[in-house]
């Protein structure tokens, strides 16, 4: 991810018997090639997490390694120290999220760390300001999904790019205003077009939709990318990646950046 210049980039593990167990962060920034260590909080912590970035700070959700507890939420404070804020509301896996102003938003998943478990439709929100980090559930997505992109635009949280559910759905935007009150919320497929292809990456760029990569009908990854513009209420394809994959994306005055899993190759687009 990035924020104020600054590029985290990975977790460091090593192998502890049955479980691959994380030790530290890689930070780096646009202005220096030099990578520093970023030791994680004390304990065990299995590979799959994630990191975002809200209000100068940067956050890790992060599963205990005996995958017995729900995921700790931990900010780095600006002495380096991590400090706990919460812990998830239940044991969440493959969800995906975002922050909508200050308003952490958990969408789909398992209610397992067993990949094999059935995925589920709920939405876990809660106010990163609010001192008592009350979670509250959202309306169901309409399908159950896991591992999908979650991107906010405006008022709106859109969900894409999801594994686990009918391919008739995979390729389906997910749409909801969280200024309409509650009782009148639902998700809708109209605000955004269908992505050109499944199981992509999304990222926001200057206001905008982008999706990256993706399988095509035959299961193979793509390189395409795409940005949704909404005055022609589609989307129009950028440059393609200079090799397909499932990668990360961030990025940095008007530049996309795309991170290739395993490999340490980063590539540019200028918008």
């Amino acid at each position: 991810i990035h924020d104020d210049g600054y590029l985290y980039a990975g977790f460091e593990a090593s192998d502890d018997e049955d479980h691959l167990v994380l030790k530290r962060i890689k930070v780096g920034s646009f202005e220096n090639e030099a990578w520093q260590n970023v030791d994680l909080p004390e304990g065990n912590w299995h590979y799959g997490c994630g990191l975002f970035s809200f209000s100068g700070y940067l956050h890790a959700i992060l599963y205990p390694a005996a995958l017995t507890d729900p995921a700790c939420i931990f900010r780095l404070e600006h002495s380096g120290v991590w400090r706990l804020l919460t812990r998830l509301p239940e044991i969440l896996s493959g969800f995906g999220f975002s922050v909508a102003e200050s308003t952490l938003v958990l969408a789909g998943g398992r209610n397992s760390y067993d990949l094999s478990s059935p995925c589920v439709p709920t939405v876990h929100t809660v106010d990163l300001n609010d001192p008592d980090l009350v979670w509250s559930r959202l309306r169901n997505l309409p399908f159950a999904c896991s591992f999908p992109e979650v991107v906010t635009l405006g008022s709106y949280v859109h969900v894409l790019g999801q594994y686990g559910c009918e391919s008739s759905d995979s390729r389906k935007v997910l749409s909801l205003d969280l200024c309409v009150p509650e009782h009148e919320q639902c998700w809708s497929t109209d605000i955004i077009p269908s992505v050109p292809y499944r199981k992509c990456r999304a990222h926001v760029l200057n206001e905008c939709l982008v999706v990256v990569g993706g399988g095509d009908e035959h299961g193979q990854w793509v390189p395409s990318v795409s940005v949704y513009v909404p005055e022609c209420g589609k989307f129009l394809e950028l440059p393609s990646l200079n090799e397909a994959s499932y990668p990360v994306c961030l990025s940095h005055d008007n530049t996309l950046y795309t991170v290739h899993r395993l490999s340490t190759r980063i590539d540019c687009l200028s918008v």
